[in-house]
């Protein structure tokens, strides 16, 4: 954490001013595409309308031409040709319409439309008078009325669109050289601010050189047995820095040693306080049985001749020789632990057979166990002896709480991630697996014994070596999983298993 708060010190400003360098030329890119588009759009719109309304112009100057060959001629061909160009006027009078989106320009085209309505009702009007009445008509039309109503108003539109289009290219114009003065106030803004940036970083990384050696010379003067550090200089040079910690590394190398070589010592005195535990464990154990033992062989020996042992006695020595040998099996489990054989097994008859094996007790002290087991496999990768050694050792502690009357349950769930882990920043889940639940409403485990219940040789009881929990707790471990035990809200005590799936 302390890492990441000096890393964001140095890293903050460089951050904020390249986040804000990014806002401001995305910005930017963003209004410069904008500005592209809509450019595109109107010169193109006011483009297609010049040529739409040029166009226009032509067709109608056309018409004109075949009216004055019409007149000059006499050929009624040529009024069929105005017929025909009839069409083009009206498709192009509607296209140049749509492109126009100018008060001036739609009012210009509309009495181009009006004018050129009128000259087309005179015309068919005028095909069914006779040579002489349609002559007059038309020459009207041809000297000044197709000028004035039609030709003259479309060559204002004209015009106006060439205005627009050059008008369009001046805003173009400015708005590039606006442009290019905001790029230009925004290099020389990012160049300053670099600059500035790169200027307050290197301050900062120079006193934290500085402090960095002076650390480097304190520790090494620690390591060397010196009261008080050696104090930094305030050039915080890269060169003394290196050098103070090339002799830190030496420094350190040697502490390392020395303190492997006491882990040793240390680790070498451990085990044999734990060999000495073992030893007075064994003996207490062994020693208990061998007290009747004794006392029995006395008392054949001190009577009479050939009266031996027989009957109680023979029965006592049998146990107590029993007992002796389930101590010293547990010490051999504890010091020697058998090898661990994996193979994918299913939970449920293990659990359901291990319940079956202490029914006959569980009847005879009024226990009743219940038991909860998945309808679907639980096929897990484990050692079904191990396992069950586990199961029936919990469950028999479990009956020996109890007493006389009690309940157990016993519940297997699957898919559950563990999460009791605890790796100093708080609960940590794994994978997904099975979680085996031992629980009864017995009295609970002791306050004083919950934090050490797994550890060698931790037993309330006066019978057992203290032993059981903590072989549990090595069979699970060799199983990737783990074990924990508590007390339950109410009362009893809950041990909970999980193994990897």
């Amino acid at each position: 954490m302390m890492k990441r708060i000096e890393l964001m010190k140095f890293m903050a400003p460089l951050v904020g001013m390249s986040v804000l360098l990014a806002v401001l030329g995305g910005t930017s890119a963003w209004y410069v595409q904008r500005q592209q588009v809509t450019a595109s759009d109107s010169i193109a719109r006011e483009v297609h309308g010049l040529v739409a309304i040029h166009n226009l112009y032509i067709v109608i100057r056309e018409v004109r031409y075949q009216l004055n060959q019409y007149l000059r001629f006499s050929d009624d061909g040529r009024l069929d040709e105005i017929a025909g160009l009839d069409g083009q006027v009206v498709q192009m009078l509607k296209e140049s319409q749509q492109l126009s989106d100018k008060p001036m320009q739609r009012a210009q085209l509309q009495k181009v439309a009006e004018g050129y309505q009128l000259f087309a009702q005179e015309l068919a009007a005028a095909r069914k008078l006779p040579a002489d009445g349609r002559h007059a008509i038309l020459d009207k039309w041809a000297n000044t009325q197709i000028n004035e109503l039609i030709l003259n108003p479309a060559q204002q539109c004209v015009l106006l669109n060439e205005k627009i289009v050059t008008s369009t290219n001046e805003v173009n114009r400015r708005t590039s050289n606006q442009l290019t003065q905001v790029f230009l106030f925004l290099g020389i803004a990012g160049s300053v601010a670099g600059v500035l940036m790169g200027l307050t970083i290197a301050r900062r990384l120079q006193r934290s050189l500085q402090e960095l050696h002076g650390f480097v010379a304190g520790a090494a003067g620690r390591l060397e047995g010196l009261s008080e550090p050696f104090p930094a200089p305030p050039t915080g040079e890269l060169i003394e820095l290196r050098l103070g910690a090339k002799s830190l590394e030496r420094r350190a190398i040697q502490v390392v040693e020395q303190l492997q070589q006491r882990e040793i010592e240390v680790l070498r005195n451990e085990q044999l306080a734990a060999v000495g535990q073992l030893a007075a464990g064994l003996a207490h154990e062994l020693r208990n049985p061998l007290m009747p033992m004794k006392m029995l062989v006395q008392a054949a020996l001190s009577g009479p001749a050939n009266s031996g042992l027989q009957g109680r006695q023979l029965q006592i020595l049998e146990e107590e020789i029993s007992r002796m040998e389930t101590s010293i099996q547990s010490f051999l489990d504890f010091a020697r632990p058998p090898s661990i054989d994996k193979r994918r097994t299913d939970l449920r008859p293990i659990v359901e057979q291990t319940i079956e094996l202490i029914s006959g007790r569980a009847a005879e002290q009024n226990i009743a166990i219940e038991c909860e087991v998945p309808k679907i496999p639980c096929e897990l990768e484990l050692d079904p002896t191990q396992i069950k050694q586990v199961l029936l050792n919990l469950l028999l502690n479990a009956m020996d709480e109890l007493g006389s009357h009690g309940k157990i349950r016993v519940s297997v769930e699957l898919g559950t991630p563990y999460v009791e882990v605890n790796d100093g920043d708080g609960p940590v889940a794994t994978a997904a697996g099975v979680r085996l639940v031992i629980a009864d409403n017995g009295p609970g485990i002791a306050p004083d014994l919950l934090d050490k219940i797994f550890d060698p040789f931790v037993s309330h009881k006066e019978s057992g070596t203290g032993l059981g929990l903590t072989i549990c707790r090595r069979i699970v471990a060799g199983h990737g999983g783990q074990i924990v035990a508590a007390n339950c809200p109410e009362r009893g005590a809950e041990f909970r298993i999980w193994l990897p799936a």
